[in-house]
């Protein structure tokens, strides 16, 4: 596409070689005017000498700008594989071409033609070192606002997390979403035939040594009655911690507050068992009707129990990031569902722990972009280290257009850009670059 829109453009303006021309006559204009160097033009003059040096400052720009594009686009695909050096491997090799290559062969060139390196105007290259120290002073040292983006999700300020300890199958689903539930109100029954197999052969076996202990006793036999008392507090202990199991099939409410479902999980595959169902196409949550006889294992978010009305935002960001946050920082957050206004917060708390369980709609294989690990043990965590960030949320930034949206909910993804202070371009560079080769 690119070399279409070259050639149309050549035959538009019937100029054959429009590259080699629009550059010779950049060459010669950047020599006239930053280094003072009289010399005859290589092409057209005047103001249609001056459109040829314009296309060829277009023509480099959008160079970079495609290269630039390129590179990250490749960084991006590569970083869940852990492989985002590769792609600042290129990005070091187009920097090669794209600046020291123009310097090299300027060198070599000054070299083949010593007039070159006598300007007549003196002033002029010395304006122009000074543009070029001012420049590299100004990126060295003068600080910019620095800004840290993330990816973030709507969460309520209060609220315990319900989870399924012991695997079983869905029985009966005993609220809905919205429900105001009590502490030990039970919201899901669930049943686990192995556990209670075994339960029941742990109770045969308690009948029977409690028999032989009957027995033991009755012909005074007192080491055996001993052996015998040993084994049935054995099974006894084993049967208590089994009761203690099953009583978990009924999973309870841990505090007062209302039923909200978690966001969409991963589809929970069915065991194998004929009788065994898979959650429902279209929704994961455990709560839906239409998931009685799905298997839970263990650890499953069934749902959430609001204890406030409150909500706040949390951001999960890398470990190169977290380090310039800090408590109060201003912050502004785009909502998906809400495109058309920002949220305005402030930073409340920062994670000092790895974030081991990320919200599954935040990953870049729900279509976001969390960098996930798709395969293996760790499926469904993060390639590299992350941490939380919470955020109070403080309203709209235009109030009058607030009134007219829904009320937030949890679940909601979006973006976050965090006032994180100032910086100067230098040490940013650097720290892109150490991040790039620590992935």
């Amino acid at each position: 596409m690119k070399f279409d829109g070259y050639y149309a453009l050549s035959d538009f303006l019937e100029v054959p070689n429009l590259r080699q021309k629009s550059y010779a006559a950049l060459k010669h204009h950047a020599a006239q005017w930053f280094w003072g160097t009289e010399t005859s033009a290589p092409g057209p003059t005047g103001l249609r000498g001056l459109w040829f040096t314009l296309y060829a400052v277009a023509a480099t720009v959008y160079g970079w700008m495609v290269t630039i594009l390129m590179v990250w686009f490749l960084t991006k695909f590569l970083q869940p594989y852990k492989l985002t050096v590769v792609g600042w491997g290129l990005a070091t090799l187009a920097a090669f071409n794209i600046i020291v290559l123009p310097i090299v062969m300027g060198v070599v060139a000054a070299r083949r033609n010593p007039s070159l390196l006598r300007p007549k105007p003196w002033w002029r290259p010395v304006l122009t070192a000074a543009v070029l120290v001012t420049i590299i002073w100004g990126v060295l040292f003068i600080p910019l606002p620095r800004r840290v983006y993330a990816v973030l999700t709507i969460e309520p300020t209060r609220s315990q997390q319900v989870s399924v300890t012991v695997p079983g199958q869905i029985l009966t689903i005993l609220v809905q979403p919205g429900q105001s539930v009590r502490q030990g109100d039970p919201l899901l029954e669930l049943d686990n035939v192995e556990l209670r197999l075994l339960q029941a052969r742990l109770e045969q076996e308690r009948e029977l040594f409690q028999v032989q202990w009957r027995a033991a006793e009755a012909s005074q036999n007192p080491a055996r009655s001993r052996q015998l008392r040993v084994l049935i507090e054995a099974v006894e202990s084993q049967l208590a911690l089994q009761q203690s199991r099953l009583d978990k099939l009924q999973v309870r409410a841990p505090c007062d507050g209302l039923v909200i479902p978690e966001p969409e999980q991963r589809p929970l595959a069915s065991r194998g068992s004929p009788h065994e169902v898979q959650l429902a196409r279209g929704t994961h949550s455990p709560l839906n009707r239409e998931n009685v006889g799905a298997v839970l294992d263990a650890g499953t978010p069934v749902c959430r129990i609001v204890e406030s009305p409150e909500y706040e935002a949390v951001a999960i960001l890398p470990q190169s990031q977290i380090e310039s946050v800090r408590v109060g920082q201003p912050v502004t957050i785009k909502l998906d569902a809400f495109p058309g206004d920002m949220l305005l917060g402030t930073v409340r708390e920062i994670g000092v722990q790895d974030v081991t369980n990320p919200p599954p709609q935040l990953l870049n294989v729900a279509g976001s972009e969390l960098p996930a690990v798709t395969s293996g043990p760790g499926a469904g965590g993060l390639v590299s280290p992350h941490y939380q960030v919470r955020v109070t949320l403080t309203g709209f930034s235009h109030q009058e257009f607030a009134k007219s949206l829904p009320p937030l909910r949890v679940g909601l993804r979006g973006r976050v850009w965090i006032q994180a202070g100032s910086q100067t371009l230098a040490l940013r560079g650097w720290h892109w670059l150490c991040e790039a080769f620590q992935n």
